[in-house]
């Protein structure tokens, strides 16, 4: 009986390591967003797209810090308006699953709004929301979509959008 529990600790031993040698270091993920931008006050919503891009660093199989760049442009009647974010916090990774990776995460941050030929201004953000990897292969997976809810503050009202992002996601540091 001795014998198995001491074989059955070793085997438990071994596949730890093996599992934390298949946790990426580090993701970065870049493609496609679209995002409502919601201006109340009884403005229009407003329909852009753009990009975004991510650098995630995992201090563990479940959770990480990522930084999240995006810029979404459109001419609603003719008018140029773009808006940029920059947003940064943890991440919560479900890596039960070799074929998908869910996760979750809140972040904070700033948005930039422009409307017309150089005005614009920059004030705080906070995303909430999480979305689905699908493995390609060790190092490469397809973001199936990210949705977030994105709260910005510009003046003295605040902004409700919703942000849809698809692209693709690079996994190093193995």
């Amino acid at each position: 009986m001795r014998k198995f529990v001491c074989l059955l600790v070793v085997a438990f031993c071994f596949s730890t390591a093996a599992l934390a040698q298949d946790l990426p270091r580090g993701e970065f993920s870049a493609g496609y967003s679209f995002i409502r931008v919601n201006p109340g006050s009884g403005a229009a919503s407003l329909n852009l797209s753009g990009w975004f891009a991510s650098l995630a660093g995992n201090v563990n199989d479940w959770f990480g810090v990522v930084g999240e760049f995006s810029g979404h442009y459109g001419s609603p009647g003719n008018v140029g308006s773009d808006i940029h974010t920059y947003l940064f916090g943890p991440r919560i990774s479900w890596r039960q699953n070799e074929a998908f990776t869910p996760y979750a995460h809140v972040l904070f941050g700033a948005a930039r709004i422009g409307v017309g030929a150089g005005t614009g201004t920059t004030d705080m953000a906070v995303a909430f929301g999480g979305g689905v990897d699908a493995r390609v292969n060790d190092t490469i997976a397809v973001r199936v979509g990210q949705l977030d809810y994105v709260l910005t503050k510009f003046g003295n009202s605040s902004q409700h959008n919703v942000r849809l992002s698809v692209g693709l996601t690079f996994r190093f540091g193995r």
